[in-house]
């Protein structure tokens, strides 16, 4: 598998197993995010026993992309400080 997540220009990519209570999740995830948040674009795609998802937003989301992949990649605690909760 890929490295979990990676930084895109306007988004990020993140890495998953290809289970289907994860694509579940997923699914479920955009779904409500996409009901909340209109300007949030997602792709689900599933090849070699991976689930990737893309998720892109407009450009003023950068700050908030660049703080995710900080948390998810260990680096930073997931506090209401980070502007995340």
């Amino acid at each position: 598998m890929q490295r979990a997540v990676a930084a895109r220009e306007h988004g990020l990519l993140l890495h998953f197993p290809d289970r289907p209570d994860i694509d579940a999740d997923l699914r479920t995830f955009t779904i409500d995010e996409k009901g909340c948040c209109a300007f949030w674009g997602f792709d689900i795609t599933s090849n070699d026993d991976e689930l990737t998802l893309r998720w892109d937003g407009p450009p003023d989301v950068t700050d908030f992309f660049e703080k995710l992949v900080t948390w998810f990649e260990g680096n930073e605690p997931l506090t209401a400080d980070t502007g995340l909760l």
